[in-house]
């Protein structure tokens, strides 16, 4: 954008009669005198008046800045109508091809500008490596783009019928049942645990299916009052049964030896 900036052509128009080298001059210094009335471009540490001079939201001259969240757009647009939202981040040209400024964003809502597909600073250019980065109901009304927690929030605050356009990351989570995702990555991606495909059913997306319930029955304890002997069968009544087994026992082994004895 730098370039783009310093490197203009300008059209003087100047009433005079007779063209030369001096009247030339004059031209030119007043024109300079004008120039130096308007936005002064400002680098390094800027307050939020002087960065919208750069038609950009964050502007990083050197070092890096981390976005994490908030949301971010530009009001004071690029000239170039056609550019208009394309400078909501942006570098310093040079310091960014030597390395020396960069942005990183892992949260955030940006208004009409996609951090992880824009050309702030060449075509496709990707400020959000690998978070994730979603739209809600695509549409020029709501030409949002959300950002890592941004976005996990409005994949979990969506209703059954409502469209998630997944633009970057790989793996959404706490997806309800009901709402259609529609995977706009190169790759494949992860929803509640389940692998999609990308363009995964076509223009119509995957719909989220509701979760399946496992309903396990198991007896119920028999809470009707029973009496001593039937508490514990095993020491109960099956003992004054078994003791009269044993007696029975007894009295045959008796009879046995006095049979013998005879």
């Amino acid at each position: 954008m730098q370039e783009e900036v310093t490197q203009k052509t300008i059209a003087l128009s100047m009433k005079t009669g007779k063209l030369t080298a001096q009247a030339l001059q004059a031209a030119l210094k007043k024109y300079l005198q004008h120039r130096a009335k308007g936005p002064k471009l400002h680098h390094g540490k800027q307050s939020l008046k002087q960065l919208k001079a750069h038609s950009a939201a964050v502007y990083v001259f050197a070092g890096t800045a981390n976005v994490e969240g908030g949301t971010y757009s530009v009001q004071q647009k690029y000239p170039d109508s056609a550019k208009g939202d394309e400078f909501v981040l942006n570098c310093y040209d040079a310091n960014r091809a030597n390395g020396t400024a960069r942005i990183n964003v892992t949260g955030g809502t940006f208004k009409n500008f996609n951090p992880a597909d824009n050309k702030a600073e060449g075509e496709g250019n990707n400020f959000a490596d690998n978070s994730l980065v979603v739209q809600k109901n695509n549409t020029v009304q709501n030409n949002d783009y959300y950002v890592g927690n941004a976005a996990n929030e409005v994949i979990a605050a969506a209703s059954k019928g409502e469209e998630i356009f997944v633009l970057n990351g790989t793996t959404l989570t706490n997806v309800p049942a009901g709402v259609i995702i529609q995977n706009g990555t190169d790759g494949e991606i992860t929803v509640n645990g389940e692998k999609i495909g990308p363009n995964e059913g076509g223009d119509s997306g995957y719909v989220v299916p509701a979760p399946t319930t496992i309903v396990i029955i198991t007896p119920s304890e028999d809470t009707t009052p029973k009496t001593e002997d039937q508490k514990n069968p095993s020491t109960g009544a099956n003992d004054v049964v078994a003791a009269a087994v044993a007696l029975m026992a007894v009295s045959a082994l008796g009879a046995a030896v006095l049979t013998r004895k005879k």
